[in-house]
């Protein structure tokens, strides 16, 4: 169990664009179904991740916004084994 102020060492790091929304266009499109989506990202380099995973995808029924001079929302996830998990957010609605 984690105590308050430890410091652990982690063994894999990944980035993965994505969040609800966007997960469920990318699987949609991959599948071959038309997708409709508008979503918002900042002005930051997590912005441009989202937009070539999104294109990649062939999603092409997504406009996705850019907010200037912001941070997109972002997700930490730190997950360990045996089942626990972490979820740390930074979201652009609550500033």
């Amino acid at each position: 169990m984690r105590m308050v102020g430890e410091t652990v060492l982690g063994s894999d790091f990944q980035l993965h664009p994505g969040g609800k929304g966007a997960n469920q266009a990318v699987a949609a499109a991959r599948l071959g179904y038309p997708v409709q989506m508008i979503g918002m990202v900042g002005s930051d380099l997590f912005a441009g991740q989202m937009r070539a995973t999104l294109e990649k995808a062939k999603a092409a029924g997504v406009k996705i916004l850019s907010q200037p001079y912001a941070a997109s929302d972002r997700a930490t996830a730190i997950v360990e084994f045996p089942g626990g998990y972490i979820a740390e957010l930074h979201s652009l609605r609550t500033r």
